[in-house]
């Protein structure tokens, strides 16, 4: 994408390329806000904050769309439910969203030629890479860094060759209990880890990777392991 054109992709469509959309208006930017819980002191003027590291969900609007009359049609269908969205003033990240949920569109019949409208896309707080590859670990400390804003929460996959396999990063510690020999797969966002399709016993707590450099140590008999950071970007 011209990142000098208004423009986004959503479903992995262009809006311009593939639908026609023109859009004459600014795409903004928009910083998720931290989620505050706001406790009020009897008899104190004083307001206490609480925060547990969640960010609000926002609404980008984008403003003063119009599509060929023609197309209309498809254009209603492609702008429905959830997908990545990549908007053209920061190409490298997406941001999971749903399109048009919480509003009514009203499409306005331009002389016949074409219509005008506006889109909200309803989006989760934090943006992630596009296209994030894995990276090679080695058994013992690894040393990896994560580019994002925020506490990110890795996946990782492993080939055990059998028995316990033990991941450090920093405060949290996971033990993966009793594996047999193949392809594990711990994701420690979902909080769950799985092995030929079933649950695999863990206990500890789950990797988490703080912004900048983290220290990763991994004991056990295993063949492999890799890890997809999964930064995150406000």
């Amino acid at each position: 994408m011209d990142r000098y054109t208004p423009n986004f992709v959503w479903k992995g469509a262009n809006a311009l390329l593939d639908y026609g959309l023109i859009i004459e208006s600014e795409l903004p930017e928009i910083v998720a806000k931290p989620r505050y819980n706001e406790i009020t002191v009897i008899g104190s003027n004083r307001v206490l904050n609480e925060w547990f590291g969640d960010y609000e969900p926002f609404d980008l609007k984008i403003k003063d769309v119009s599509v060929s009359y023609e197309r209309l049609p498809e254009v209603k269908r492609w702008l429905s439910g959830q997908s990545e969205l990549i908007t053209h003033n920061n190409v490298n990240v997406y941001v999971n969203a749903v399109c048009n949920i919480n509003n009514e569109v009203e499409y306005v019949n331009e002389w016949g030629t074409f219509y005008s409208f506006e889109i909200t896309f309803r989006c989760e707080p934090l943006k992630r890479k596009v296209n994030e590859p894995f990276i090679n670990l080695n058994k013992g400390e690894n040393t990896v860094i994560n580019h994002g804003d925020e506490v990110s929460q890795p996946l990782i996959e492993i080939h055990s060759n059998g028995g316990d396999i033990e991941i450090n990063c920093g405060k949290n510690t996971l033990t993966i209990l009793d594996t047999n020999a193949g392809l594990l797969s711990l994701d420690n966002e979902m909080a769950v880890c799985t092995q030929d399709g079933r649950i695999q016993r863990t206990k500890g707590s789950w990797i988490k990777m703080l912004p900048g450099k983290n220290k990763i140590m991994i004991t056990g008999n295993i063949a492999s392991i890799r890890m997809k950071i999964r930064s995150v970007f406000f």
